[in-house]
């Protein structure tokens, strides 16, 4: 399952399966620079270790565009210490359920590498993420396994599945990485990367000074504390990462429409379109109203959603909190200006329509809050999700939201709020759209 997809699902049950429940959490620093969050669940059987690293996309150097994506491929991979290098296979099936799980991914400015295991086991992973904050040992085979794999994710990311397509054109549109760049990376200048390269690159930036842990689950704070210290304390800080790229300027006219050779369409309608929307910062007086107008936009969408189909809203709050993408599909161009209509009518009917209704808090805060704190969830709730609870804690750290604060900016917004907000975040300035289709046969 995609990030994105991944994410709305959460968003859609977040308020019957977990909270964060942020004031139950130890926070401590290294002398080595690793930030630590712990956050015991009483009655948990399992444990989840993220670490999110401060290195993401948008680090990636000049001509190796895909790199952070390659070192998250290569730490979930690669040789570390006495671990030999093993396939992603073999990893994902080593955390199996319903005591385990495991996952890894990429963003703009972060890098997530996340196990769930029993309890019993939290000191051999500690072990193996000291092994790998030492240094990974990279190899020529460990670049020849992974290349075939990150392709064929870059494939389905930009035509494979018409959806996501859709979704990864529209923002490169709306938030542009600029030229010799993409998101997730160009194969061909992954290709170009030397073993040299890549170590040299983990070596300076995967260490502890760019990591912050999080665990969360069935364990003692105290000696998790102390085996922290243990495995971890003496590891060499590392380097701070190179600044951040800037994002290019829009283009004049972003690419409207966009044609996928049929061999590469594996499934979908034939024809989608994706309106992409660039998020208000955290920072913005435009966040707290964006929440309630995403929030009934999912209720808006959700009304009319059928299982199975991709869902028409999309906005991966913690994972991909840039943008917002609102889809229609079509079977025929005829139907693109209806396809295109169902669009407009779901943002207006959560936004302008409903500008005179008050301001629906307590929802919003259901939805979204226990990403960043939230306390209203029974401590019972989070025994089955360690991964939610750790993933959301650590998120919120790097995001910089402190959720009392945004619960009281959420308390008192007024219509001309929502107002302003709507008129800034839903214009045509601040969105772009894509149409995938597919390419017409050769004659």
């Amino acid at each position: 399952m995609n990030i994105i997809t991944r994410a709305l699902c959460a968003l859609t049950f977040a308020a019957t399966t977990t909270t964060t429940h942020a004031g139950n959490a130890e926070r401590f620093t290294l002398d080595n620079g690793m930030r630590v969050i712990l956050r015991p669940i009483d009655g948990a059987q399992s444990t989840a270790l993220v670490t999110l690293f401060t290195i993401g996309e948008r680090h990636d150097p000049a001509g190796a565009s895909g790199m952070a994506h390659m070192m998250e491929h290569l730490l979930v991979t690669a040789a570390a210490g006495n671990i030999p290098a093993r396939t992603a296979e073999v990893w994902f099936t080593t955390y199996a359920p319903p005591l385990g799980g495991a996952n890894a991914q990429t963003g703009e400015d972060y890098t997530v590498l996340a196990t769930v295991f029993p309890n019993e086991h939290l000191e051999s992973e500690l072990d193996d993420l000291a092994a790998r904050l030492e240094g990974l040992t990279i190899t020529q085979s460990d670049l020849d396994r992974e290349l075939p794999r990150l392709e064929l994710e870059l494939s389905n990311m930009f035509g494979g599945i018409p959806h996501l397509a859709s979704m990864n054109l529209a923002r490169e549109a709306i938030r542009p990485s600029g030229e010799g760049f993409r998101k997730g990376g160009l194969i061909d200048q992954l290709r170009a990367v030397t073993v040299d390269q890549a170590q040299r690159f983990a070596d300076a930036y995967y260490k502890p000074r760019n990591a912050l842990v999080v665990i969360a689950g069935g364990f003692d704070a105290d000696q998790t504390r102390a085996l922290i210290e243990q495995h971890v304390a003496d590891i060499e800080s590392g380097d701070a990462p190179p600044p951040m790229r800037n994002r290019a300027n829009l283009a004049d006219v972003p690419p409207q429409s966009i044609a996928i050779d049929a061999a590469d369409w594996n499934q979908g309608a034939p024809i989608v379109i994706t309106r992409a929307i660039a998020a208000p910062a955290p920072d913005s007086p435009h966040y707290a109203p964006f929440l309630v107008h995403i929030t009934r936009l999912f209720q808006k969408a959700m009304a009319s959603y059928k299982p199975g189909d991709a869902p028409p809203v999309q906005y991966a709050l913690i994972d991909d909190p840039h943008t917002l993408y609102i889809a229609a599909t079509a079977t025929s161009e005829d139907e693109l200006d209806n396809a295109r209509d169902k669009i407009d009518e779901l943002i207006k009917a959560a936004t302008i329509e409903s500008a005179d209704k008050p301001v629906d808090t307590p929802m919003t805060a259901m939805q979204f809050g226990w990403m960043f704190g939230s306390t209203d969830v029974p401590e019972a709730a989070l025994v089955n999700n360690p991964y939610g609870v750790a993933f959301a804690l650590g998120r919120a750290e790097l995001m910089g939201i402190n959720w009392p604060t945004l619960r009281g900016r959420l308390n008192n917004l007024t219509r001309e709020d929502m107002e302003s907000a709507a008129e800034s975040i839903f214009s045509e300035s601040n969105s772009a759209e894509v149409i995938v289709s597919v390419a017409p046969s050769a004659p």
